[in-house]
């Protein structure tokens, strides 16, 4: 049980740090509006670093790579649609939008790498860990 929390805290973690990071380094705030280019290069930012947090959050749960991502997204998703809630009408919703609809789904795929890693199929059963 301890390895699967802490494997959700972490895999959010390497995501909300870098994504805090690069609204700090490059001083813009995250509920203004951005240019069309800042938008996409930190939604794709926040996308490979969700990955990587899934993905994180696989290795350390272990035996449920999957589960552990998606609870990854849903953590993600939940923080970003509480995020809306409070700042509604107070700026931009393009972050929170691109989180719910890209970044969260892209947490779970991670899952699914490191469980293509560490599972593989056998004649008699659905998945077998190496």
């Amino acid at each position: 049980m301890l390895r699967s929390v802490s494997g959700v805290v972490v895999g959010y973690l390497v995501f909300a740090i870098p994504a805090i990071l690069l609204f700090r380094v490059t001083g813009r705030d995250p509920h203004a509006p951005a240019t069309v280019a800042f938008a996409l290069l930190s939604i794709i930012f926040g996308t490979v670093v969700a990955f990587a947090g899934g993905y994180v959050a696989g290795v350390i749960g272990n035996k449920a790579p999957i589960w552990h991502s998606a609870a990854v997204g849903i953590v993600l998703a939940l923080v970003a649609v509480l995020s809306m809630i409070l700042q509604r009408g107070q700026g931009a919703l393009w972050t929170q939008v691109a989180a719910v609809l890209v970044m969260a789904p892209s947490a779970a795929l991670g899952g699914f790498l490191r469980a293509a890693q560490v599972c593989r199929p056998t004649p008699n059963s659905s998945l077998q860990y190496r």
